[in-house]
């Protein structure tokens, strides 16, 4: 890895593969010990029974280069992090996720039926966003828009401008 003839991922999944019956394996780098949990009851247990013990992880983001990143649940530590996943924890119930199950297979389904009669190349990008538009605006709002055969509805171009917002001057 140092001298540049594999990547991180490949000396991750050695480690990952050296013993596969075990719960869970470790490594080094450099100085840092880096824990790799191989096991699903142990994945839940720590990620669901005893989360509050795990607040401070490995961060992915440099807050000073993408501040926004730095609003990620995923990129928070701390007492921060306990805050926003408290807040989170309680919109995010398994009876509301489920419900929004359904609203998001049909948003899937409109999607899919778009991408089976397209014969050209597409810009990627834009079409996922205009489909997690479709998504947000359903699950959040309760509003049924396809921006994806619909490009220019009012609900997208909203969340265009409102995306692009990056400082309000006062």
């Amino acid at each position: 890895l140092v001298r540049r003839k594999c990547h991180m991922e490949d000396v991750i999944q050695r480690v990952y593969d050296l013993d596969p019956d075990a719960r869970y394996v470790g490594m080094y780098e450099f100085t840092t010990p880096l824990i790799i949990i191989r096991d699903p009851e142990l994945i839940k247990t720590i990620g669901v029974k005893e989360i509050t013990n795990f607040t401070n992880h490995r961060p992915f983001v440099d807050v000073g280069v993408d501040p926004m990143l730095g609003e990620v649940l995923f990129a928070m530590q701390g007492d921060r992090w306990r805050e926003h996943r408290t807040m989170l924890t309680t919109l995010f119930t398994s009876s509301k996720i489920k419900s929004m199950f359904v609203l998001m297979s049909d948003c899937a389904k409109r999607f899919a039926a778009y991408l089976s009669k397209v014969e050209r190349e597409i810009e990627l990008k834009s079409v996922l966003t205009r489909y997690t538009n479709d998504v947000i605006a359903r699950c959040v709002y309760g509003v049924s828009v396809d921006s994806v055969n619909e490009p220019e509805n009012i609900f997208y171009r909203y969340g265009q401008v409102a995306s692009q917002l990056s400082t309000f001057k006062q």
